[in-house]
């Protein structure tokens, strides 16, 4: 059926059969005329619509499409660098040739509306009602073959294979990995091109956003697979889930809550007599696929009528699947939890109180979540909402003195878990001006609406407390660097003004820390500048006798040393706190950063420096347990080893607070 009224369909990108078959394709004017001709033969189907064709291809010899069997039907999931590619995509062909079984690959006809659009689902479009089309081919091959047919697809094919799979009910069973089960909660961008390619109707001028489920099943499009319905679904399920993908809350969990699966391991959960399971193992970082040589492993097993998923650990693949389980990662579920209620507490930080959820010694809760309420004399005041941290900071404010912590944990499926609360007195705080010279390290450690008092970064401290650099270069046209923070950073370096700031402006304490010592310097007559990013990007032309002078160069550490006996007598040693940081060699994960050499020998040249700032007795530290210094893969300015989880800028402020026994507090912005 087709949506008659709007806008007509455009014209479709051109296929390119060659890649797939060596002749030419059947061509077949209609779904119905496909379906009457019966069995159909090896090769390439071309089958013309009221919409976009539909695609598939039939691999194999005669022989192997054996009645009463398991047929492979296989879903392709997002086409990367989609621009540069002409459909139709196909998928698991290879696995198919590999195993050496006959398969059916079906390529998603949408795509070809777009050039840019690269994954939709098999939803269909407005021209065409493509589930209720492919469901019809699925129920003829089906009975013309005399197979039942194994549904394989990962991600976006994945949610086309379990969509199907309702649909065919005992004539199917499904294999996915990763999959969407409400696309609409996928990539917003991914969502809005399609639904502008495949809907412009629906879109008009509302936008994609206006888009709802509701308005789609009106046109025939069911867009989630969460919640059963009148069909009895497929007859076996077989769902992987990487346990490090945001797809476990996001889809896994409401698919898991929508069709009742109970959990039998922590890894494991199984409803219909065992004949579905949703298996969580770990087999990568993120929305990583399992490797090809499980996946063959899994279709070889569904393709076995009397495998059941729930005998996954027991069967004869049972060694290749547990070389991907790992129960200590899988979503912690509060169902098969012991904790009664949240362990609260609170500490002074700077400029307000940072609150702490407490667990048990050794206990682990895999992706859960944590919310924090502030309460002041009974109203809650602000609200620190869910994020994968333990910890949350407040601000504080004397009007509104913050007295009561409650704290919220939901599993790792979403589900509210446990909750706790903390009453106590509020402290008066003691204001203090803290200027930070160094990097964001020390810079994002002043959370929300507060800053330190001044920053100056991007310099290492043999130049800018160096000797005066070569005029030309000193006063060098700095309009290259757009940024009016970077400029001024790359300005203070080369004209050495972090001098005259640290000694001319009011502050209580300067919280230094070496990460910028990074940069190279560049070396020329009696002075030395910092090699940054940003003096690079301003087009800056050094002098023709500078000399690049890394940062465990000799000369360069008798500067430095030279500079920091500068700083510290303009600062005085007691107003000095180091933050002594090390770069981080893996992420919040357990997954190694690249580039360990580099890391390793940036933090041997750490640990010399800060072993001379030790000799000046005045100086104060600020040291971090190891458990902190770990790289945040969600950082909001990338994947770094000196861009650290929320906990450890926590323990900054902390640390602030408790260097002299008071509270510490911040200029607001």
């Amino acid at each position: 059926m087709s949506k008659t009224a709007g806008a007509i369909l455009p014209a479709l990108q051109a296929p390119n059969y060659r890649p797939w078959v060596s002749g030419e394709p059947s061509i077949w004017r209609a779904p119905q005329d496909f379906i009457a001709a019966g069995k159909q033969s090896v090769g390439l189907h071309v089958i013309q619509t009221s919409g976009c064709p539909i695609q598939l291809l039939i691999h194999g010899c005669e022989a192997g499409f054996k009645e009463g069997e398991v047929l492979p039907v296989f879903f392709a999931g997002a086409v990367s660098g989609r621009a540069e590619k002409t459909p139709p995509f196909f998928s698991g062909l290879s696995v198919s040739r590999q195993l050496g079984r006959p398969c059916i690959c079906i390529a998603d006809p949408t795509v070809s509306l777009d050039e840019d659009l690269g994954l939709a689902w098999y939803a269909g479009n407005q021209w065409q009602r493509l589930q209720d089309e492919l469901t019809e081919i699925l129920v003829h091959l089906s009975d013309s073959f005399g197979m039942e047919l194994l549904l394989i697809g990962g991600s976006g094919g994945g949610f086309a294979a379990i969509n199907l799979g309702m649909r065919l009910g005992e004539k199917a069973s499904v294999l996915v990995w990763n999959p969407q089960t409400d696309f609409l909660k996928y990539s917003r961008r991914s969502v809005d091109t399609y639904l502008k390619a495949a809907f412009p109707d629906l879109v008009g001028e509302r936008g994609a956003d206006a888009v709802t489920a509701e308005s789609l099943a009106k046109v025939g499009v069911r867009a989630s697979v969460t919640a059963p319905d009148a069909m009895p679904g497929p007859r076996r399920m077989l769902y992987l889930q990487n346990s490090s993908d945001w797809h476990v809350k996001a889809h896994a969990a409401p698919f898991i809550a929508g069709h009742g699966l109970a959990p039998v391991e922590p890894d494991l959960y199984l409803t219909r007599n065992d004949h579905w399971a949703v298996f969580f193992g770990s087999w990568g970082k993120g929305h990583a696929i399992p490797s090809i040589e499980l996946i063959k492993t899994l279709v070889g097993a569904m393709c076995g009528r009397d495998f059941m998923p729930g005998s996954l650990f027991e069967s004869s693949i049972s060694e290749q699947v547990i070389a991907v389980r790992k129960r200590e990662l899988a979503p912690f579920n509060a169902a098969r939890g012991s904790m009664a209620s949240l362990n609260v507490e609170v500490a002074s930080a700077y400029g307000g109180i940072v609150a702490s959820v407490m667990l048990p010694d050794g206990a682990r809760y895999p992706g859960a979540s944590y919310a924090f309420y502030a309460y002041s004399r009974g109203e809650r005041i602000r609200t620190h909402w869910y994020t994968p941290s333990r910890q949350a900071y407040f601000r504080t404010e004397k009007s509104k003195p913050i007295d009561k912590i409650v704290a919220f944990m939901r599993d790792g499926l979403d589900q509210l878990a446990f909750s706790g609360e903390l009453a106590f007195e509020s402290e008066e705080d003691d204001c203090k001006r803290i200027f930070v010279f160094g990097s964001c390290v020390s810079r994002d450690a002043f959370l929300g609406d507060t800053k330190p008092h001044d920053y100056l970064a991007r310099s290492s401290i043999a130049s800018a407390f160096g000797r005066s650099c070569d005029v030309t270069v000193g006063e060098a046209d700095l309009s290259g660097i757009t940024s009016e923070f970077q400029r001024r950073m790359v300005a203070a370096d080369l004209r050495r003004t972090a001098v005259t700031v640290l000694g001319t402006t009011e502050y209580d304490y300067l919280l230094l820390d070496l990460i910028d010592e990074r940069f190279d310097l560049a070396e020329f007559g009696d002075s030395f500048v910092t090699v940054s990013s940003e003096m690079l990007k301003a087009g800056i032309q050094l002098p023709p006798r500078a000399e690049w002078v890394p940062l465990a160069n000799p000369t360069r550490m008798r500067r430095w040393r030279e500079g920091f006996r500068r700083l510290a007598s303009v600062v005085g040693e007691e107003r000095i706190i180091l933050n002594r940081v090390f770069w981080a060699t893996h992420d919040e994960s357990g997954m190694e950063l690249p580039k360990q050499d580099e890391i390793q020998a940036a933090n041997i040249q750490l640990a010399r420096m800060y072993g001379f700032i030790d000799s000046f007795e005045g100086i104060r530290a600020i040291d971090y347990p190891p458990g902190l210094l770990v790289s945040d893969s969600a950082h909001k300015w990338g994947v770094s080893p000196f861009h650290y989880v929320p906990e450890f800028y926590l323990h900054t402020l902390k640390s602030l607070a408790a260097l002299d026994g008071s509270r510490l507090d911040v200029a607001m912005s």
